[in-house]
């Protein structure tokens, strides 16, 4: 018979005082103390609360979740029958038996396998990933800080492996829905009409697990608009979250390693969105004039881009890029307001529906009205009423809300920022607004590490800061040779798609690469933990072809020079910009030697990608459906006489003689006086960036020598 737990009741009653009902958390956390060992009575009572028979709430369910997870642990992993019997519980199988095999979609969940040998040790393998947690439960000598880490753990819904086989599609958007204010929208269709866009967000779908489509299909029915509400959480790993220095909302499955995000969501406040102007006397961007809301223009504009990145990228690389697709966009017909659900000429009419601040919004409405008016070339309507100058201001900035798959919250500026020092002040003080005690600040660590390592194995050491913690965790050799992997992993993803979009002169002024756009995320694949980078926010990208009908090398160099300062960081030593290099170098705590290692691998696959981007651009009659006959001829023109001239550079000579002979290239090719001109002018302009990817150049100027001799 199980020993009774001997759990102080005091502890008990402080450690789940924030629980909804807390007397049921308590005698389950007690039953659960009993059993040191795998006990299938029990294992039994935990599927029927995780499930919710009896009405439990979710609190409760997610516990017993992690709590069964914990058990499976326990059971002895030779033990194929009692592994089989918990598949068969878990709905993996429809039977008992081997001649039954686990269900085909597991294999869109991440593992490599249905055979019930290797699908044990794959399955073992994913539910260790928390053992760090479980190994601190020792039945009634279980400590306070053990049990906290458990009951916090339960509360990240995206951690509990289980969860996904136990929690219907139903329940977790019921779950989602609320966390959030919801209004009305109107299903906006425009960039869908390209068939690349609409194909490109029906593979994204088909390409989910089923439970993953299925909420994702039910959080974009009928045309749903999202608001943050004081309730939605801003803590990493909640199951909707508000992440903090954004205005978006992620949703974060249960069990899942994908995730949802909504653009954009409003302001914590009674009336989420708002018309800025001016913050602090200088002029905001023009996408920025809505606070809290997103314009449907630049939405349109990325649904496009992201969707055409990502089916092109599959198209030469035949694998997915690691861009966020598009699924659904909607305009906002209404807004949550004091006054309930107001249709949005009310809300920005109306003051008694605005609430504070309406007199101070209007004012900045006006200036924002004149401004776009100016930049349209065109005369405003009468804007003697209030009505006439918000219908102004819609028709430049009608609001727009998107629903994408595939992003992450992990963005890399905050992982620096939440690993160094005063991480835990910046997360918990200024973003959270409480206190923490430093075993919150070793339990926050522990989430970022997760995330940046894919699975982290915690170091012997007795915490003592939260820096040395890091450190220690980072010295521990599996954890030191993953990170050091994925920091290498990550500096070759930034190069392979920086080279794809230079093949194909895309550039996006370095809204696609700065460091709040570009983030880490763990996932489970061919039955492991890996990590991956993911480029966001595509609202300033262009490709050639696709929205340009020619190569403008001035215009194009000046974005590429953008988005490398956002990749590597400027040449100059005493700029102190931010860049992906740098983030990575301090999440992974990288030292020379592997700094080095990771722009090789950059460069290498830069290069890879670019000339395989090329070779696709010139063959494959499906890419060039979707961009003009001229532009890959126009493309090697460019690559041709940028080869020559870095091989002329650093004699003088050598260089006149290249203005003439690449003049005559180009005039030979059909190019016109003034073109020509500006090809001419920008290779020397943006030298020293062009020689620094001499690589990408090599051999290319054969085809200018041969042209060239033939036009004497």
């Amino acid at each position: 018979m199980a020993r009774r737990a001997k759990v102080p009741g005091r502890s008990l009653r402080i450690l789940t005082a924030g629980f909804e009902d807390p007397s049921r958390v308590r005698a389950l956390l007690r039953e659960f103390l009993q059993h040191r060992a795998y006990n299938r009575t029990f294992i039994l009572k935990l599927f029927e609360v995780a499930r919710g028979l009896s009405g439990e709430p979710w609190e409760i369910r997610r516990l017993a979740v992690l709590m069964l997870e914990h058990q499976i642990l326990k059971l002895d992993r030779r033990d194929l029958a009692e592994h089989d019997f918990i598949f068969v519980q878990l709905r993996l199988k429809s039977a008992a038996g081997r001649k039954h095999r686990i269900d085909d979609s597991v294999l869109r969940e991440g593992y490599s396998t249905t055979k019930i040998v290797e699908f044990v040790k794959q399955f073992r393998r994913k539910l260790r990933r928390l053992n760090r947690v479980h190994a601190q439960i020792e039945g009634e000598n279980t400590t306070t800080s053990a049990l906290t880490d458990l009951l916090r753990l339960s509360c990240q819904d995206c951690k509990l492996s289980l969860a996904r086989y136990l929690f219907t599609p139903e329940e977790v958007v019921a779950q989602v829905l609320k966390e959030l204010r919801i209004s009305r929208g109107l299903d906006d269709f425009e960039p869908f009409r390209n068939p690349c866009v609409r194909n490109e967000a029906k593979t994204a779908l088909s390409d989910l697990p089923d439970y993953e489509a299925a909420i994702l299909r039910m959080l974009c029915e009928n045309s749903r608009i999202y608001w943050v509400s004081e309730s939605t959480s801003s803590e990493i790993n909640s199951l909707v979250e508000y992440p903090i220095g954004t205005v978006v909302l992620v949703v974060k499955p249960p069990g899942s390693d994908i995730e949802f995000q909504i653009k954009r969501v409003g302001r914590r406040s009674a009336g989420p969105l708002t018309i800025v102007f001016q913050r602090n006397g200088v002029t905001v961007p023009t996408h920025h004039r809505l606070d809290g809301g997103s314009l449907s223009r630049h939405l349109r504009w990325e649904a496009t881009q992201s969707n055409s990145v990502s089916w092109i990228y599959r198209l030469i690389h035949g694998r997915e890029a690691s861009v966020p697709r598009v699924i659904t966009l909607s305009s906002v017909y209404t807004v949550p307001s004091r006054k309930g659900d107001a249709h949005i000429f009310d809300y920005f009419t109306r003051p008694e529906v605005f609430g504070g601040g309406f007199r101070e919004m209007q004012a900045e409405l006006k200036k924002a009205v004149d401004d776009f008016s100016r930049d349209a070339d065109r005369k405003p309507l009468d804007l003697s009423t209030r009505l006439a100058l918000i219908v102004e201001f819609l028709t430049y900035a009608t609001p727009c809300q998107a629903v994408l798959t595939g992003s992450t919250s992990f963005r890399l500026e905050r992982l620096a920022t939440y690993l160094s020092g005063d991480g835990p002040e910046k997360y918990f003080k200024e973003g959270l607004g409480v206190d923490c005690t430093p075993l919150d600040a070793k339990r926050l660590a522990d989430d970022l590490l997760d995330e940046v390592l894919g699975l982290l194995l915690p170091p012997r050491a007795r915490y003592r800061t939260y820096e040395r913690y890091i450190e220690d965790c980072l010295s521990v050799p599996e954890n030191r040779a993953r990170a050091d992997h994925n920091y290498l992993s990550a500096m070759a993803q930034v190069g392979a798609f920086w080279g794809t979009l230079l093949a194909l002169r895309g550039y996006s002024f370095g809204e696609s690469f700065v460091d709040r756009n570009v983030g880490l995320k763990s996932y489970w694949s061919d039955g492991e933990w890996k990590v991956k980078l993911i480029f966001m926010d595509h609202d300033n990208l262009f490709l050639i072809g696709s929205d340009r009908a020619d190569f403008h090398p001035r215009v194009a160099m000046r974005a590429m020079s953008s988005d490398e300062r956002f990749i590597r960081g400027t040449m100059r030593k005493t700029d102190t910009a931010k860049s992906e290099w740098h983030c990575l170098e301090r999440i992974y705590r990288v030292g020379e030697r592997l700094i080095g290692q990771g722009q090789n691998c950059f460069c290498g696959a830069m290069e890879t990608a670019y000339r395989k981007a090329q070779d696709e651009l010139a063959n494959n009659r499906t890419l060039q459906e979707m961009f003009p006959a001229s532009i890959s001829k126009r493309s090697r023109d460019w690559d041709t006489i940028v080869a020559c001239y870095i091989k002329a550079r650093t004699n003088p000579s050598a260089i006149a003689a290249w203005k003439q002979e690449a003049a005559t290239f180009l005039g030979n090719e059909g190019y016109k006086k003034a073109s020509i001109e500006e090809h001419l002018h920008t290779v020397e302009e943006y030298a020293e960036l062009l020689a620094r990817y001499s690589f990408l150049y090599e051999s290319k100027n054969r085809r200018f020598n041969r042209s060239y001799r033939q036009s004497r």
